[in-house]
C-alpha cells in the first residue's frame, strides 16, 4: 500500500508538472490525434499507454522524455508526461530512471524534495476525489458522476473541453453554461454489487435524488453503462476530471431532456471515415432536418413514483413528424394547470440563449448538447408565488468538439469564415422554439 504522505507528494507534483502538454502528443505523427489530444487507440503511442509504462520502457525511450523536459525547461514550464497520469505506484517505480535524466529536480527525487523544503510557500496538495453514483445522466459517451460528499458532478476531462472551460468561455454565454469548478484527479472504483443492476430510477422516497432498493443513490441505466465502459477500456481507476455544477441538484424531481444541437455533429479534426458516418447519421435522423436530435429523456411518472427513460437510440428513430410527441411526453410530469407557464419559462431562456449566440462569432459548437430541466414536484409555495423561472433550467453542455477560432486556439478550416456565428446551432434553436410553441398550443 502507498502511504498518505506519498499520495500527497504525488498529487503536489502533479500540480507542478501541469497538464499543459504531454510527451505523447508531441511525438505522435497523427495530426488529428495531436489536435484532439486523444491517443488511447493510437498504435504509434502504445508504448506510452498507462498500463504499459515500466522503468524499462522509460529508460529505453529516455531520449524522448529528455527532449520534452528540455523544451519545458526553456519555457520554465514543468510538465509531467501523459504516461504518468496514472497510479502513484507506476509513477514511483519510474522515478529512479526519470531522476537520472538531466533535468530540473524531478518530482519525487531527493533533490526535488529538498528543494521543496526550502521554498518559502508550501505547495498546494490536491486530494483525490472519489466518484459516486449520479442518477440523472441520460446521454453522452463519458460517465457523469457525482463527486462524493458534494453537490458537484464530474466527468473525464477531454483536452478541448477543458480548454474551453478554462480559456475560451464566452462571457455572454456564462448564464447558459454549468459553473466550472476546475479539474482534479478522481478515482472511479469498480461498482459494488448493490449497483450492478441499478434500476433507471426506483424512486419511492421523498429524497431529492433517485434511490436504489437499498435506499442509496443509484446510477441511471445510461450512466452505469458509461461508467462500466470506462472501466473496461482502462485498468487505471484514476482520471483527470472536469468538475461542474450539478444542474439537477436544486430540483426535487428533475425531468431532463438532452438534445444534440446543430446540423453538423463532427468536429473539425474528425477523420474522413468519421465525417461520413456522422453525415449519414444526420441525414437519417432529425439532425439534418431540424438541427437537433433527442439524445436522452427522463420524465417523472406521478402515478408510479418512478421515472420513464428513453435513450439516444429511441431518439434516433424520431422524425420531424413525430418528434412533437416526444416533446409532449417530456412535459407530462408538469402540474397540469401550470404546464404552459413551465414551457413559457423555458421559452424565455431559449430566446435569451439565441440572442447571446447571435452575438458570439468565432465559435462552432459541434456535437454539443442543450439540457432542458424542470421540476416535476415543486413546492406549493413556489407555485403560488409563480416563480416559474426557478423551476426550469436550460444549459449548454459537452464541448469536446467545439471549435474556437482565435489565435492560439483552433485552426480555421479553408471553407469557414471564423467571424460568423454558428448558423447550424441557431437553426436548431429556432426549431426547438417552434416545437415548444406547438406544445403550448396543444395544451
Amino acid at each position: 500500500m502507498i502511504d498518505e504522505a506519498t499520495h500527497q507528494v504525488y498529487n503536489a507534483d502533479r500540480l507542478i508538472w501541469s497538464r499543459r502538454g504531454s510527451i505523447v502528443n508531441d511525438n505522435c505523427e497523427n495530426s488529428n490525434r495531436k489536435l484532439s489530444g486523444d491517443h488511447r487507440d493510437c498504435n504509434v503511442c502504445k508504448i506510452f499507454q498507462e498500463k504499459l509504462i515500466t522503468p524499462d520502457v522509460v529508460g529505453k525511450h529516455s531520449h524522448i522524455f529528455q527532449a520534452r523536459i528540455n523544451i519545458e525547461e526553456k519555457s520554465d514550464i514543468r510538465t509531467i508526461p501523459f504516461a504518468f497520469s496514472c497510479y502513484p505506484r507506476v509513477y514511483l517505480e519510474c522515478l529512479p530512471v526519470m531522476s537520472s535524466l538531466q533535468s530540473p529536480p524531478y518530482p519525487g527525487s531527493a533533490e526535488h524534495l529538498g528543494h521543496q523544503s526550502q521554498t518559502s510557500s508550501p505547495l498546494p496538495v490536491a486530494e483525490i476525489a472519489q466518484a459516486s453514483p449520479f442518477p440523472h445522466q441520460v446521454g453522452g459517451h463519458s460517465p457523469c458522476v457525482r463527486v462524493k460528499e458534494s453537490n458537484l458532478v464530474c466527468k473525464p476531462a477531454q483536452p478541448k473541453e477543458q480548454k474551453f472551460y478554462e480559456n475560451y468561455r464566452p462571457a455572454l454565454l456564462a448564464p447558459f453554461l454549468p459553473k466550472y469548478h476546475g479539474c482534479t484527479l478522481v478515482e472511479f472504483p469498480p461498482l459494488s454489487q448493490e449497483h450492478d443492476a441499478c434500476p433507471s430510477s426506483a424512486d419511492n422516497s421523498d429524497d431529492v435524488q433517485s434511490t436504489d432498493s437499498a435506499g442509496g443513490i443509484s446510477f441511471s441505466d445510461w450512466g452505469e453503462r458509461c461508467y462500466n465502459l470506462l472501466l473496461s477500456k482502462c485498468q487505471n481507476h484514476l482520471h483527470d476530471c472536469i468538475i461542474l455544477e450539478d444542474l439537477t441538484s436544486k430540483f426535487r424531481r428533475p425531468c431532463i431532456l438532452d438534445l444534440k444541437m446543430g446540423r453538423r455533429t463532427h468536429s473539425d479534426f474528425a477523420s474522413e471515415r468519421k465525417v461520413r458516418r456522422h453525415m449519414e447519421k444526420a441525414q437519417k435522423t432529425t439532425t439534418a432536418a431540424l438541427g437537433l436530435r433527442v439524445c436522452g429523456l427522463k420524465v417523472y411518472a406521478h402515478s408510479t413514483k418512478n421515472y420513464i427513460v428513453h435513450d439516444k437510440y429511441e431518439g434516433r428513430a424520431l422524425n420531424r413528424q413525430n418528434i412533437g410527441d416526444c416533446i409532449s411526453m417530456y412535459f407530462t410530469a408538469c402540474p397540469p394547470e401550470y404546464k404552459q407557464e413551465f414551457i413559457h419559462a423555458l421559452l424565455k431562456r431559449l430566446e435569451q440563449l439565441r440572442a447571446a449566440i447571435c452575438q458570439t462569432p468565432n465559435y462552432r459548437f459541434y456535437s454539443s448538447s442543450l439540457l432542458l430541466v424542470y421540476d416535476a414536484c415543486p413546492s406549493h409555495s413556489q407555485l403560488i408565488r409563480r416563480t416559474f423561472s426557478s423551476l426550469v433550467d436550460l444549459r449548454m453542455i459537452d464541448f469536446a468538439n467545439t471549435s474556437c477560432y482565435f489565435e492560439g486556439a483552433d485552426e480555421v478550416p479553408i471553407d469557414t469564415d471564423p467571424n460568423t456565428i454558428d448558423e447550424g446551432y441557431i437553426f436548431g434553436l429556432d426549431n426547438l422554439h417552434a416545437l415548444l410553441v406547438d406544445e403550448i398550443q396543444r395544451s
